[in-house]
């Protein structure tokens, strides 16, 4: 597979499963956490909306957007950098994006401001961000032609 849209639309949809299943089982477990789907319904709904069917909705499609977006960095930063270490490449592109949404563009637009009270909230996305970099690294490297000098499409 080298297309490289279809190539992060994949893994995308692979990396909304394991970012949305993660925390889906981190709630099952009693971890107070605010949810990647609350978040991203936060976008587009006021805050007294998010939890209905629309905002799951819009919620779900925000966190497949996002893990789109992650996977299309993941192969961007391997073509720069080479194909060796998908994996470490695979996180450092997650926790990018990572610090880049829920960091910067979150606060500056006033984006869910009560995950800034909620400190678990943020360990478990450190946890689940280092869980999808590395599948989507290891998936991505596996759909594609990999050398020392980068990935070969």
């Amino acid at each position: 597979m080298q297309d490289v849209l279809i190539r992060s639309l994949a893994a995308g949809l692979v990396g909304a499963l394991i970012v949305d299943g993660l925390t889906f089982a981190a709630l099952l477990l009693g971890i107070p956490t605010s949810t990647p789907w609350e978040i991203a319904a936060d976008v587009f709904l006021v805050s007294s909306i998010i939890n209905s069917p629309l905002g799951l909705t819009l919620g779900l499609i925000g966190t497949f957007f996002l893990s789109t977006v992650s996977a299309a960095l993941v192969l961007l930063l391997m073509r720069i950098t080479g194909g060796d270490h998908p994996a470490l490449k695979g996180i450092a592109a997650t926790y990018s994006i990572g610090f880049v949404t829920l960091g910067f563009f979150m606060p500056l637009l006033g984006i869910a401001p009560w995950v800034q009270r909620e400190p678990v909230t943020y360990l478990v996305a450190l946890f689940v961000f280092a869980v999808l970099g590395v599948v989507q690294g290891l998936l991505l490297a596996k759909s594609a032609l990999i050398s020392s000098h980068g990935v070969i499409d």
